[in-house]
C-alpha cells in the first residue's frame, strides 16, 4: 500500500558519494527520508478519505535492497515508528480482509492497491508518486565531473 520510490534517489547518491560531494549525499538522505515520510501520510490520509477515518489496515511498503535503503534502513523504521507505524509479519497483514477488496483496477501495473482503489472510485487528487522537482532535483545531482 506504500511505495515511496526510494529507488528514485539511489542513482544520484552513488555518483554523490563517488564524487565526494558530502553536501549532496546529505540532501539525498534528507530527501529520502521525508519522501518517505510524506507518501506514508498521504497514503494514511487517502485510506481515511476512501475507507472512513477510523479504519486501521496493515500496510505493506515497498522498499527496495539499494546501498541508500541499507544506509537509511535504521533513521526509516525509527521515523516511520515515531509516527505510529507498528511492523508486522507479512503473512497476519495480508490476511487482514482489508486486502480481499477487488477494486476492479485494470491498468499499468506498479499501482498500490490504495493507488488501484483511488482510481477505480474515481477520486480527484494527486497521484503517490514524489513530485516531479524532487525527481529532477535527485538526478540533476553530482552529474558534472
Amino acid at each position: 500500500t506504500i511505495d515511496f520510490e526510494d529507488w528514485i534517489f539511489n542513482e544520484a547518491f552513488i555518483r554523490c558519494l563517488r564524487t565526494e560531494q558530502t553536501d549532496a549525499v546529505t540532501q539525498i538522505k534528507s530527501d529520502y527520508l521525508a519522501n518517505a515520510n510524506n507518501q506514508l501520510e498521504f497514503t494514511r490520509q487517502l485510506v481515511s478519505r476512501i475507507w472512513g477515518t477510523s479504519k486501521k489496515i496493515p500496510h505493506i511498503a515497498l522498499v527496495h535492497l539499494t546501498p541508500l535503503t541499507a544506509l537509511m534502513a535504521d533513521d526509516l523504521f525509527s521515523s516511520w515508528e515515531k509516527r505510529g507505524v507498528v511492523f508486522v509479519k507479512a503473512g497476519p497483514a495480508l490476511n487482514d480482509s482489508f486486502y480481499s477488496e477487488d477494486t476492479t483496477f485494470v491498468g499499468p501495473v506498479g499501482k498500490t492497491f490504495v493507488w488501484q482503489a483511488k482510481e477505480t472510485r474515481r477520486l480527484q487528487g494527486p497521484d503517490l508518486k514524489a513530485p516531479d522537482s524532487l525527481r529532477e532535483r535527485t538526478s540533476s545531482l553530482c552529474t558534472s565531473p
